[in-house]
């Protein structure tokens, strides 16, 4: 969106609000490099903050690990990157602290991505119950379609990365969630969200 930060902007197109009543009523924006190529200095963790990174998805393993030994964050603290926001192969890839880095790594994540810390990047995807809900919207039938009819990628929201995460998540304890927005190969403009 021009004129408008992506520390806004990115979040707010990967569903994720930077506040929400009752779950963050502050938002801290940082660079992911200082001068000098040194690292920003944190502040210290607080339940109903968001923390907004531009420019770090280079440092990610290197930041999750110092927010958890320098500013206390906790291990579980929900993080997502949204990478392209804006552009038709725009992704979210959620997961915590712990584990946003092998996951983001396993998902081939590249810049330019925001990074968004705090309890708010599960609000818009959690049921009622606390749990992510899985919200396909036909991404499911549409990689099954392009599988069995051999559409082309590059027609597809399900990009070869996205299709990849997919298959090494299953199976697994970990909750990812993967939105992809883009063009479907019916030309019509898609944004798909999912838990695996």
């Amino acid at each position: 969106m021009q004129g408008v930060s992506a520390a806004f902007s990115a979040p707010l197109l990967g569903s994720i609000p930077v506040t929400h009543r009752g779950v963050s009523n502050q938002v801290v924006m940082c660079t992911g490099y200082g001068r000098e190529n040194t690292s920003p200095d944190l502040i210290q963790y607080h339940p109903e903050q968001t923390v907004v990174f531009l420019m770090a998805v280079g440092r990610l393993r290197t930041l999750c690990e110092r927010l958890q030994s320098l500013a206390n964050y906790p291990s579980t603290v929900p993080v997502a990157i949204v990478e392209n926001a804006g552009r038709p192969f725009q992704r979210t890839i959620v997961g915590s602290i712990e584990n946003i880095a092998d996951i983001a790594e396993a998902a081939k994540v590249v810049p330019p991505s925001t990074i968004v810390v705090g309890d708010v990047v599960r609000v818009l995807l959690e049921d009622e119950n606390g749990i992510i809900a899985e919200k396909t919207n036909g991404v499911m039938d549409m990689i099954k379609e392009a599988e069995t009819q051999k559409v082309t990628m590059a027609t597809t929201v399900a990009t070869a990365p996205t299709v990849e995460v997919l298959a090494k998540k299953r199976g697994q304890e970990t909750t990812t969630v993967v939105t992809m927005s883009g063009v479907g190969h019916d030309a019509m403009p898609r944004n798909e969200t999912m838990a695996i």
